[in-house]
């Protein structure tokens, strides 16, 4: 079909094969190219994803992605004058600053502007005489407190050249490099090691504290910021309605805006599979992830609406949610489950630029945190609400008033979402978030040109974007495979990533990168270094449930508590049957026991909306003696860097 012309916001009008016309979401719509494209294999640099030569030239593509979104940043208002000043700020030619966005716009990718391996890359194009006369040159001559020009300092590597040539008699001379060749060296020098070594230790330091300032939020998309908070509402399992405690808050939001881009909720402590899920929600389209919620959170929205004296029409609106993109900039504070280094490569990957809100300057913080404070404000009215402090609490009796599931206050926290606060004008910025984001994209701001929609992530595309964001581990492949808490999983894709039979004691093995769903352990995703690409990993044992990451862990604590075996995937197994043997001969769950059955509920309805079969479903949690209390001490999912055997 193809697009006639545009209706409203995030709706356009096509015509169909046929020749008839219809209204159809822009959510919905799925360029040609990209229902046809097939996979790309191997990575963008042609290196190993684990290699120093990939890292090395990522960097370079991420300081070229910095240029091409200043110049996206231009859009209509796109003047040669101030294309010439981006080209200029940046040392590149503006035909090159061209033919970077040319070749972004393609892919969207960080990837795209990565240097691909030469065909000629086992050449030695400059011999390793002359590259250690650079490397004097530079250190010796060119980073002092001198300041000698680029010129200059390649007059000297000339003349050391032909120095050394004379007294090379009989020997092939050195050969010069070219100029180009030799500027390339000395703009690979960092920026703080240049300025450190020219202009001194705190000109470095000042340097960095100013490329590192909090950037203005000119438009939609331009800064995100991400942070957490534990919600004030102890709520209730889904069967017995008994009191489990507060959950945890993972969102997301547009700072120039003030639109919620996305958000996770979960039992577990703020973690990097919360913020993975976070921000792949912000990034997606949510259109499908309302439609399944569309009628509990119609009703929610109308209960909240008459509560707010708000009137039927109002009431009816029809719901939406037009945030899908990745915003330019993500803001983070510095907890540990925003610094993993997973984390930062999936970021990198997709182009999306990430600060650390600097220690000890909260204002970099305060838009995000005003909105989490705006929310619990809001909560509070609940039944359950724990409230801000003990003080206002008095004695409120929060977990006997509790009547709310998880499910419940996601579809809550939804309706309020996109019903009220999206709706409401906002003090500061003189209309609603959602006017504001609208007006942002399609007529633009005064301080930057209208962006338009962005383009919508889909099929394989968002699911590689889905595994990129999940938890990770690495370990060495043995001829067993890869182990983690426990389960050895094996694939034919590791078999080319065992070390040689023979490896002497001081040569360092190759440990890979694989993505896991802590819903569901018994596969994990293998990320190929060398073609940057997953394979699934099943559970040696065959059988293996399909057990939550917490579940797993339980059955190994109650395996030791019980003097049983918790080794291997099959002794794992039978604990983990044992222990849901005993608990459900329970008669009274306590806490911590409801806390597990419903993380498991949890887990059977992401499988069954994920269209997966479900493995191993669970019994009806115990009901009367508190016999588990291994389930009292729940382990959280750690941040990408701290998950250790």
């Amino acid at each position: 079909m193809r697009i006639v012309s545009i209706h409203a916001f995030g709706e356009v009008q096509v015509r169909r094969e046929d020749g008839t016309l219809t209204d159809a979401p822009v959510e919905e719509l799925t360029p040609v190219q990209a229902a046809s494209a097939t996979p790309k294999v191997g990575t963008a640099s042609g290196f190993p994803l684990d290699s120093p030569e990939h890292a090395r030239r990522m960097e370079k593509a991420k300081a070229k992605l910095v240029a091409v979104q200043e110049l996206l940043a231009l859009g209509s208002d796109r003047s040669s004058e101030r294309v010439a000043r981006i080209a200029a700020d940046n040392r590149i030619s503006v035909s090159t600053l061209y033919r970077w966005e040319a070749v972004y716009r393609r892919s969207d990718s960080v990837d795209a502007l990565v240097r691909p391996q030469r065909s000629d890359r086992n050449r030695n194009r400059t011999s390793e005489e002359v590259e250690a006369l650079i490397e004097r040159v530079i250190n010796a001559y060119f980073l002092t407190r001198e300041r000698p020009t680029q010129q200059s300092a390649y007059q000297r590597l000339r003349d050391d050249i032909d120095r050394a040539n004379r007294s090379r008699v009989g020997e092939t001379p050195l050969q010069t490099p070219h100029f180009a060749t030799f500027r390339r060296r000395l703009l690979d020098i960092s920026a703080e090691r240049r300025v450190s070594r020219r202009y001194g230790p705190k000109a470095g330091t000042l340097r960095q504290l100013i490329i590192s300032a909090y950037p203005g939020a000119i438009s939609p998309h331009s800064v995100a910021q991400i942070d957490h908070t534990p919600i004030d509402l102890i709520l209730v399992d889904q069967r017995l309605r008994q009191p489990l405690g507060r959950a945890f808050l993972t969102l997301i939001m547009d700072v120039y805006s003030r639109m919620v881009l996305g958000f996770s909720i979960g039992f577990e402590a703020p973690s990097s599979y919360g913020v993975g899920m976070a921000i792949s929600q912000a990034i997606l389209p949510k259109r499908g992830w309302l439609v399944t919620r569309q009628q509990e959170v119609d009703a929610a929205l109308a209960d909240l609406r008459r509560q707010l004296g708000k009137t039927s029409e109002e009431a009816s609106l029809k719901l939406e949610w037009p945030c899908w993109g990745k915003p330019d900039k993500l803001f983070m504070d510095n907890a540990r489950e925003f610094d993993g280094k997973m984390l930062h490569w999936a970021l990198d990957k997709h182009g999306i630029v990430h600060e650390f809100r600097p220690v000890g300057r909260p204002k970099y913080g305060g838009h995000i945190e005003r909105l989490l404070g705006t929310f619990s404000k809001e909560i509070q009215s609940l039944p359950g609400s724990t409230f801000s402090n003990t003080q206002a609490r008095g004695d409120y009796d929060a977990e006997g008033r509790a009547v709310m599931t998880l499910d419940a206050f996601e579809t809550w926290l939804t309706a309020y979402i996109l019903g009220v606060y999206h709706r409401k004008v906002h003090s500061e910025l003189g209309v609603t978030p959602l006017e504001a984001w609208k007006n942002g994209l399609t007529k633009g701001t005064a301080d930057a040109p209208a962006r338009g929609h962005p383009e919508l992530i889909m099929g394989d595309e968002a699911e590689r974007l889905r595994r990129d964001f999940l938890p990770s581990f690495e370990r060495t492949v043995t001829p067993a495979g890869v182990t983690f808490e426990g389960v050895t999983y094996v694939g034919e894709a590791l078999a080319r990533h065992l070390p040689p039979a023979k490896v002497g004691r001081n040569v360092k093995r190759r440990k890979v990168t694989v993505h896991y769903d802590p819903w569901d352990m018994s596969g994990v995703l293998f990320l190929d270094p060398d073609l940057d690409t997953y394979f699934p990993l099943r559970s040696r044992q065959l059988d293996f449930p399909g057990l939550t990451l917490w579940e797993l862990r339980a059955a190994r604590r109650f395996a030791r508590k019980n003097r049983m075996r918790a080794d291997d995937d099959l002794a794992i197994m039978q604990a983990y049957r044992v222990m849901r043997e005993v608990q459900s001969r329970e008669e009274q769950a306590t806490r911590g026991a409801r806390l597990e059955s419903e993380k498991r509920r949890r887990q059977l309805k992401k499988t069954k909306e994920a269209g997966s079969p479900v493995i191993d479903p669970p019994r009806p949690p115990s009901a009367k003696r508190p016999a588990l209390a291994e389930f009292q001490e729940f382990g959280d999912i750690r941040p990408f860097d701290d998950v250790r055997d």
